[in-house]
């Protein structure tokens, strides 16, 4: 392969902590594979990389790819003896596993499992609702004075927040003591001080805005009428101070001159929206603010208390029935290493080089592990633009700090691989162009035009006129004739038609050659309307493959094992009642066993179900239910009733 001079820099570079900022289409995982086989060929044992990835397909394809390219190196290929052993997994697949091998140390059971998130999170709201409970039978004050301030008909609102806390605090490694040091910590006057300069500093953004919209509001109005608008916006552009900045309070805007655009009138609306904002942000004194924020430590401390006590209560329930959430895993494994340096020290000293792919997705837990057992060794790979896992605690701006640090040789180095071997020059500006103005250091935790924008690698495509492959933007009137989607489909689809018959060129192995209705893809945010585009498709004789994900909650294998696990439970705890009886006759009719009516009928009215094939394998999992997890039952049912047969 003909590597580009960052690549070789990425797969090649050693002797520091290393982070790859790599756009999508650079090539990454190739370039990750390679190094994996350079360091291979140095003499360095595959169980002496640690390579984590975020999910289990992930890890899953890049433990094949690094297996194909040991097979097309014959003098690597002692190394395929130890793939199916080598620390290639997800990051909660190795903690989990080292704190399994380390049980011990935890005074934990070694048979530990993840509860279902379902499970606790029910747990969870079952323990704060007797919290609840017996706060409102002791009648304690500040608890009801807390009530009262935050609900209306009833506190399943308030509930439902402290649970939305307890779960963003699960992310915080020494969660307790946080809690017990919040008050002094967040209550001390240099703090409080700290959120009110952020806040002024908020006032200033919204000032910006104004200044900003009435510049453009003045190009959609004449000069006498900006002037007068000016005039009374003037004190507050010109503010020094917070004070200066309430006359806002005072300001009224007059209405537009008859006939006035719509951009004239969008933009007075914005400066109407940012001005009573204004209002709402300065209607207090600066000491009347911080006031406010003071008088909120009785209910805080109140909120506090009770996280105190759920988070105890669902500690014990955990360790009672052996089972932990992964974040919990995550925190034993680092209290592991904190508490057993020698644990630390040998992991530090085995591990060669950790890899960390799609380093943008890491969370705060996740990367202080990697700090105790990383040895100036760790090569992060990752694109911070394509961070989509916030929903679970993912950091990007992780990535962000250690790139900044690593940009000017702090701790590390840095390379960018931002060339695009993917796509077309005019895909990559449509991007840039895009990302240039919505992604900075404030939104987006990157400044993209100056260090992420992506760069066009692959000449192949310039044997192709740009013009042929420029964007196009579609738009069209509303008729009430017609939906929306069927206006869009029916453009589409033209559009398609239109590329048939004009023979447009598209690449194929690097050749050209006259499209077909096979190099179309239409992608749809909604399914809602697949239906549509296949109906104007059949009508413009359009052939057509609809892609959709299907719901597996409703196929005839989900309700077959829902009720082939209802079924074991009420074996187990002797129900032999209708829903027993119901489970039973939809698992005897169903394509697992096919048994027809007459035998099912005979089988209740003769007492023969308790020697029925199916009443038997269901018992068996008796004594399975008292330890094994949701997974390994599952597992168990597909392989005993034999879902593959």
């Amino acid at each position: 392969m003909n590597w580009t001079d960052e690549q070789l820099a990425a797969i090649n570079k050693t002797g520091s902590n290393i982070i790859v900022s790599a756009g999508a289409g650079s090539g990454k995982t190739t370039v990750l594979t390679e190094r994996v086989i350079t360091k291979l060929k140095s003499g360095i044992f595959l169980n002496e990389l640690l390579i984590l990835t975020f999910t289990n397909n992930s890890a899953h394809d890049m433990q094949e790819k690094i297996k194909k390219e040991i097979n097309s190196h014959p003098e690597l290929k002692h190394s395929l003896n130890n793939i199916e052993n080598a620390f290639i997994s997800t990051f909660d697949a190795y903690v989990f596993s080292l704190v399994k091998k380390y049980h011990y140390y935890l005074n934990i059971d070694k048979n530990i499992q993840i509860i279902d998130s379902s499970v606790i999170n029910f747990k969870k709201k079952e323990i704060l609702s007797e919290i609840f409970n017996n706060k409102y039978l002791n009648k304690e004050q500040d608890f009801i004075d807390l009530v009262t301030n935050f609900c209306v008909k009833n506190d399943e609102g308030l509930q439902q927040n402290i649970l939305n806390l307890d779960k963003n605090l699960d992310l915080i490694i020494e969660k307790e003591e946080y809690l017990i040091n919040y008050i002094e910590n967040y209550y001390k006057a240099s703090n409080i001080y700290d959120l009110l300069n952020k806040y002024l500093k908020l006032i200033n953004k919204r000032i910006n805005a104004l200044n900003s919209t009435l510049n453009k509001l003045s190009f959609e109005v004449s000069p006498v009428f900006y002037d007068k608008i000016y005039g009374l916006l003037k004190p507050v552009l010109e503010a020094k101070n917070y004070e200066e900045v309430r006359v806002v309070g005072s300001v009224s805007l007059p209405s537009l001159p008859p006939g006035s655009s719509d951009a004239a009138k969008f933009y007075k609306a914005e400066l109407k929206k940012i001005i009573d904002e204004l209002k709402i942000y300065t209607k207090q004194t600066k000491e009347d603010l911080i006031q406010e924020v003071l008088t909120t430590s009785n209910h805080v401390k109140v909120v506090i208390d009770i996280l105190l006590e759920l988070n105890d209560k669902v500690d014990k329930y955990k360790k009672k029935h052996n089972c932990f959430e992964f974040s919990d895993i995550s925190k034993l494994a680092i209290s592991l290493l904190k508490n057993n340096p020698d644990i630390a020290s040998q992991l530090k000293n085995h591990f060669k080089e950790i890899m960390i792919d799609e380093y943008q997705d890491t969370n705060d837990i996740q990367d202080a592990f990697i700090s105790m057992i990383e040895n100036n060794n760790v090569y992060m790979v990752g694109d911070i633009k394509q961070s989509i896992y916030r929903f679970r605690n993912a950091n990007p701006s992780i990535f962000k700090e250690k790139y900044d640090k690593y940009k000017n040789n702090i701790n590390g180095i840095k390379i960018d691989l931002n060339k695009n071997f993917r796509s077309r020059p005019e895909v990559i500006e449509l991007i840039n162009s895009i990302f240039n103005k919505i992604m900075d250091n404030e939104i987006g935790s990157a400044d993209y035009a100056l260090e992420h924008q992506m760069v066009f690698g692959n000449e192949s495509y310039n044997v192709i006129s740009p013009s042929n492959y420029s964007p196009v933007f579609y738009t069209y009137e509303k008729d009430n004739k017609y939906s929306n989607e069927e206006i869009e489909a029916y453009i589409i689809g033209k559009d398609i038609k239109k590329k048939i018959e004009n023979k447009f060129q598209v690449m194929n192995k690097g050749t050209l050659r006259d499209c077909t209705y096979r190099d179309f893809c239409i992608l749809i945010d909604r399914t809602s309307s697949f239906e549509v585009y296949k109906k104007v498709f059949e009508k413009m004789q359009i052939p057509l493959i609809i892609q959709k994900d299907e719901n597996i909650l409703f196929n005839d294998e989900t309700f077959l094992i829902k009720n082939i696990l209802t079924l074991i439970l009420k074996i187990k705890k002797e129900e032999f009642d209708a829903d027993f009886r119901f489970c039973f006759t939809s698992i005897a009719r169903s394509y697992l066993f096919e048994l027809p009516d007459e035998k099912i009928f005979l089988s209740f009215t003769n007492n023969k179900i308790f020697e029925s094939e199916i009443y038997k394998i269901a018992k068996t999992f008796n004594k399975d239910l008292n330890y094994a997890s949701n997974r390994d039952i599952l597992e168990e049912i597909i392989f005993k009733f034999d879902f593959y047969m």
